[in-house]
């Protein structure tokens, strides 16, 4: 079984920084190699945690030391300006990945620039100009896939360009060459890839699909569409599967849906001859041979999020501002209702299951987790 999640993992080299709280780094760190995952804004490993203080400057928490630190190695630094080795202008995600630092970063236009560094943000170049904003990321070997947002000019001057979709995009980590895959002529006048997710041999590309041509039916001055309500609408998802090596693509997939229901079915887990599919209002397994679906669980109320963790099924509800652990799909009505404040969930490192709180970095192990001690701890507070 080759399981999928909707976040973003990594194997990488991650320096172990032995650094003082307002202090700087110690270039005799050995760097170690571990599992890093990507959820968000935050690069989470056994080790530690990093991201952007939302200012523009890097922050890790050293999980050895339980402190948060700049990541900045230039003795004397007081990370107060730009000249800081922490600041990256315009940062909006940093993670590492084999022995380098890289920074996905923004400028005033719409272009994207994706950065190269040390692991302490020194000896910095451009690996990648991308003239368009990205959207989800994930890392499969060496290389970056992510969806690139494009955009057009507004009909009225007064308005600014805005978003009209979205395409597949890859960067080789190693060489920064850079390739944007065309989207799927899926016979529909209004279809938009939703989600994609990544294995060791294919692609997965969700098609959120209709047969209405917006464009056509849109009120501007009322925000309604002529002749049809919103939730009249009959949406189709589509399911295409990839070919890693040859790109060759086949549609394996399609559901028909109504009452407003826009969400894109993903990808959660590849089996052998199966797939474990996710949309807000269900989880359920596809038979890629006989095109049999069977139901593995129905909410009461719309999942936000789900992931395997371990041997358990962990589901996020943010409306309910908790968390749901099943043991099984059979055992679907044995779960444990997390009362938390939770912002976000993210996902599993090492041995705790991470998510946000009250705009803070939190963490519980996961054998407490599954016996029901909910105590957890704060990682990273906001600043």
């Amino acid at each position: 079984m080759n399981q999928i999640r909707n976040h973003y993992k990594i194997v990488t080299i991650f320096s172990v920084l032995c650094l003082l709280l307002t202090g700087c780094g110690n270039k005799e760190s050995a760097a170690q190699g571990e599992t890093t995952d990507i959820f968000g804004s935050y690069t989470i490993s056994p080790s530690g945690a990093l991201k952007n203080n939302g200012n523009g400057y890097l922050l890790f928490y050293d999980k050895e030391s339980d402190s948060t630190v700049y990541l900045c190695n230039r003795a004397g630094c007081r990370h107060i300006d730009h000249t800081c080795g922490a600041y990256f202008e315009g940062m909006i995600l940093p993670f590492f990945f084999d022995s380098y630092l890289y920074i996905v970063a923004s400028t005033l236009t719409e272009d994207c620039q994706i950065f190269r560094a040390d692991r302490y943000g020194e000896n910095r170049e451009l690996l990648q100009t991308i003239s368009r904003p990205v959207l989800q990321i994930e890392i499969v070997g060496n290389e970056l896939y992510f969806f690139g947002v494009i955009m057009e000019d507004a009909e009225e001057e007064s308005t600014s360009r805005q978003s009209v979709g979205q395409l597949l995009c890859r960067l080789n980590l190693d060489t920064g060459d850079y390739k944007e895959f065309s989207n799927i002529a899926t016979g529909y006048p209004n279809a938009n890839p939703g989600h994609f997710t990544v294995t060791n041999n294919f692609f997965y590309i969700s098609y959120n699909s209709s047969s209405i041509d917006f464009s056509k039916l849109f009120d501007s001055d009322t925000g309604k569409l002529k002749d049809i309500a919103w939730d009249e609408i009959v949406y189709t998802d589509l399911v295409y599967r990839m070919n890693r090596d040859t790109e060759e693509m086949e549609l394996i997939y399609t559901r028909e849906k109504t009452g407003g229901n826009t969400f894109s079915v993903s990808v959660l887990e590849e089996n052998e001859y199966s797939l474990t599919l996710f949309s807000p209002d269900r989880i359920w397994e596809y038979d890629l041979r006989t095109g049999e679906e069977t139901i593995l669980y129905e909410p009461i109320e719309e999942m936000e999020e789900v992931s395997k963790i371990g041997t358990h099924y962990l589901i996020c509800n943010y409306s309910e501002k908790n968390f749901i652990l099943l043991k099984d799909w059979q055992e679907a009505a044995s779960f444990s209702g997390l009362d938390y404040e939770v912002d976000s969930y993210f996902g599993m490192s090492g041995d705790s299951v991470y998510f946000g709180r009250n705009g803070n970095l939190c963490a519980i192990k996961y054998e407490d987790l599954v016996n029901g001690n909910y105590d957890f701890r704060i990682v990273m507070s906001e600043r």
